[in-house]
């Protein structure tokens, strides 16, 4: 009697959940499977699976979130509190605070600048102290204009020269180089909805919100449309071109900084000049999600999401 014998598994296509399970490919010539599971592992570039690695414990056991990091300086918040991790793990309360919402931070010149939507600062790395962050004395050209201290905003980010803050669906901007004073007559733009990411890159600014996507382009100024997709809030990542392996999938060519977030539609790529595009939209789906954390480890993106 003549045997065939057929490649039954010799690695894996990765995830589809969008297909049921007798729909997924399994290639018998290749062995190679879709998953319609992969928990706690990961898929290589040679298609192989293994599993992930775990956590490990330190001796810092506060309840913490919005952790940030930036030369060697690590600040959370922590009971109403922001707090800095020491090399020990031990931590240092620096300022109280009025809320404890999710905190977001911008490095600049030495200076961390953080909001969450109420409470408002400026972290000096030279000083190791917590100032205000306020308006001040204007120093400049004579102008009829009132310049007032930067609203508490829930998202900050550098673009242009101007440090942008989104407050609800209210992105407003400082003065440029001026990061201290705003003009609430004149540096806004009103988005749709709530505001839930913004990402410089070169040519412009991505702007995702609960309902669309958008990108500030940088010259001329112009505000663009992008596409209705939305962008969960903290699963936004800066990456290098180094950092993932987006070369592998067909269709991108990128040489420079991009962005990776996640939607309620997909993982999407953001690239240069507004290009942007959804890896995921034809092989995984989710819940819908509110808000999430990523980052990028080991050439890959992994994200969190609730």
């Amino acid at each position: 009697m003549a045997y065939k014998y057929i490649k039954f598994f010799r690695g894996a296509l990765g995830l589809n959940t969008r297909a049921g399970p007798s729909r997924l490919i399994a290639d018998q010539d290749t062995g190679l499977c879709e998953l319609a599971q992969a928990i706690n592992v990961d898929v290589d570039s040679f298609r192989r699976i293994s599993r992930r690695s775990g956590a490990a414990a330190t001796a810092c056991t506060v309840p913490a979130h919005s952790l940030y990091s930036v030369l060697q300086t690590t600040l959370f918040v922590s009971d109403f509190s922001l707090c800095r991790l020491e090399d020990d793990y031990s931590h240092t309360v620096l300022a109280s605070l009025d809320s404890n919402y999710r905190m977001s931070y911008l490095y600049l010149n030495g200076l961390i600048y953080f909001s969450n939507g109420t409470d408002k600062g400026i972290y000096s790395m030279p000083e190791g102290t917590v100032h205000e962050w306020e308006a001040g004395e204007y120093i400049g050209p004579r102008t009829d204009r009132e310049f007032l201290s930067p609203p508490p905003g829930e998202i900050l980010e550098f673009h242009n020269g101007r440090i942008h803050i989104a407050e609800g669906s209210v992105l407003w901007f400082t003065e440029p180089f001026g990061y201290n004073w705003v003009d609430y007559s004149e540096n806004y733009y009103v988005l749709p909805s709530r505001i839930t990411m913004l990402r410089s890159i070169e040519g412009g600014m991505y702007i995702g919100t609960e309902t669309s996507l958008h990108f500030l382009q940088s010259d001329p100024p112009q505000l663009i449309h992008i596409s209705n997709e939305n962008v969960i809030r903290g699963t936004d990542v800066l990456c290098d071109k180094d950092d993932v392996q987006l070369d592998l999938i067909e269709g991108i060519r990128h040489t420079g900084p991009c962005v990776i977030c996640a939607s309620n539609q997909g993982i999407l790529f953001l690239g240069q000049n507004g290009f942007t595009r959804n890896l995921t939209v034809r092989r995984i789906e989710y819940p819908v999600q509110s808000e999430g954390a990523a980052y990028i480890y080991q050439g890959k993106y992994v994200v969190i999401m609730e």
